[in-house]
């Protein structure tokens, strides 16, 4: 049985250029300047979580 590949176009306009796609690329988004978390998980937090997923698993 062959598989059909399945080609997908983008459609609407580029938010970022003169309305062709592809044309400008976008600026690079860098998630830790818009992040507003007021109580961020800390690396202890972090390893405690890991290991309470592993153990729960049974590993």
């Amino acid at each position: 049985m062959e598989k059909e590949a399945m080609q997908l176009q983008p459609t609407g306009k580029n938010k970022y250029g003169s309305g062709e796609l592809g044309e400008v690329e976008p600026e690079e988004y860098d998630p830790h300047t818009h992040r507003t978390v007021p109580h961020p998980t800390s690396n202890n937090e972090t390893l405690i979580h890991i290991l309470k997923g592993s153990l729960g698993t049974g590993i």
